[in-house]
């Protein structure tokens, strides 16, 4: 699939994902991750997403995942997969 599946995807997850709707950001995010795994914006957001749901324990691998694709990614980075331990 296109770069511009990817960049439509993203950003219906992000406005999800802003609003702080995280139940409907996850699977927008997953969507998201199953077109461009490497995605670390995605794997970033869906960790945290996955934090705030009853699905806690899902959100570890995505963001170790995002800390292994850059490190930067943001500054709470940390933070959140302190929570996810």
């Amino acid at each position: 699939l296109s770069a511009q599946n990817v960049k439509k995807a993203l950003k219906s997850a992000n406005s999800f994902y802003e609003q702080k709707l995280y139940k409907n950001a996850v699977p927008a995010f997953l969507e998201v991750i199953k077109i461009d795994p490497e995605n670390a914006e995605a794997n970033y957001k869906l960790g945290v997403s996955y934090l705030y749901t009853i699905h806690k324990i899902k959100a570890l691998p995505y963001l170790q995942k995002a800390e292994k694709l850059n490190p930067l990614i943001d500054p709470e980075l940390y933070f959140h997969l302190g929570r996810s331990y």
